[in-house]
């Protein structure tokens, strides 16, 4: 008699462990019914990326972008400025990002966050070197303001750029509780994006068409890797353990 009474307390408390693990893994996981954004967000941008790549070289946005520079360089460039755009452009470089990957992925310890970082980092390295090649567009010249090597179209810091801090925007809609907070790190993220775009432009080493072409082709592979991986956290050991003591009292 006690024996049945230990298992069937046994089999309670094994349930309730199910039940709030599979509670948590609820929050945490992405609602099926958001699941289909990833695949309508990478549909438009990468038909927005095609479309600037085409037009750009039939060569209509050749006066566009120069106005634009033009116009940069004499409304917005300070001799107290430009230092500082300087240092911002190289801390969120390449190496920058980088090191924000590693460093997020280890913060947040999941190992699915870190896949999804990585690859958005590595998959938006990739594609740039490739795009850069296919294209070979050169670079603006007469009003940069340093030495920039390497084509133009895209812009690998605005890929990069998007690449880690649009995959930690997304990470951050998802499993942060919506709120001030949330709010403050999603604003603060998309402004470092749209910030490295435009000390890109600052600079003259790159034209408007580059950075936003860089942003639409990131940010459609952004969502792919989203949508493939579905950042969310593995099952626990205690949760396969108690799964198992679950079904153990049944077969008896």
């Amino acid at each position: 008699m006690a024996s049945g009474k230990r298992n069937v307390g046994n089999l309670q408390r094994s349930n309730s462990a199910v039940m709030r693990e599979r509670g948590t893994r609820r929050r945490d996981a992405v609602p099926p019914a958001r699941g289909r954004w990833e695949l309508s967000v990478a549909a438009w941008c990468c038909a927005g990326f095609l479309a600037i790549a085409m037009i750009v070289f039939t060569g209509l946005t050749r006066g566009v972008d120069q106005a634009i520079l033009l116009g940069i360089a004499q409304v917005a460039r300070e001799s107290w400025l430009t230092p500082l755009v300087v240092l911002l452009t190289n801390a969120l470089g390449p190496f920058g990002m980088l090191v924000v990957c590693v460093a997020a992925a280890f913060l947040m310890r999941s190992r699915r966050m870190a896949v999804a970082l990585l690859s958005s980092l590595v998959g938006a390295s990739f594609l740039n070197v490739l795009f850069k090649n296919l294209f070979q567009r050169p670079r603006p010249v007469g009003l940069n303001l340093v030495a920039e090597t390497g084509f133009s179209f895209p812009s690998g810091h605005a890929m990069l750029s998007m690449a880690v801090l649009g995959m930690l925007v997304v990470i951050a809609h998802d499993r942060m509780r919506p709120g001030r907070r949330r709010l403050l790190v999603i604003a603060g993220l998309s402004a470092l994006i749209l910030l490295v775009g435009l000390s890109r432009l600052y600079l003259g080493v790159h034209y408007p068409s580059d950075v936003l072409a860089g942003y639409l082709a990131s940010l459609c592979w952004v969502a792919l890797v989203h949508w493939a991986l579905r950042v969310r956290p593995l099952t626990s050991g205690v949760a396969g353990m108690a799964a198992i003591q679950t079904r153990r009292p049944g077969r008896a």
